[in-house]
């Protein structure tokens, strides 16, 4: 909504407050202002900052900047910035799920 919309919005409330928790929910849903009526069209990807990455990866930031380098994960960087603020969540779960090795299983020492 526009900020005037908005305005109005408040002075109409104002001028005739809702008296109870019905008409409160009802004004809401019909402004489409609840959760149920708000259609999420896309999730958000979450960004995490590089010493969260570098925590969970338990390594230093620098290790993450190179990742990043090689193409191992994406910098999300803001429109009209020059600087990144973090990587995709989603980059670091698939590096992680996708590095893990299977671990050889050796034979017991006390069967030959």
């Amino acid at each position: 909504m526009k900020q005037p919309t908005i305005i109005a919005l408040r002075a109409l409330l104002a001028a005739d407050p809702p008296r109870n928790c019905d008409e409160r929910s009802a004004l809401a849903m019909a402004l489409g202002m609840n959760e149920k009526s708000v259609a999420v069209e896309a999730e958000i990807p979450r960004v995490m900052p590089f010493d969260e990455v570098a925590r969970l990866l338990a390594c230093t930031q620098r290790n993450v900047h190179q990742l990043c380098r090689a193409g191992q994960l994406r910098k999300v960087v803001l429109p009209g910035r020059r600087l990144s603020r973090g990587v995709l969540a989603e980059d670091v779960k698939m590096l992680v799920t996708t590095c893990v090795r299977d671990i050889p299983k050796f034979p017991e020492a006390g069967s030959s």
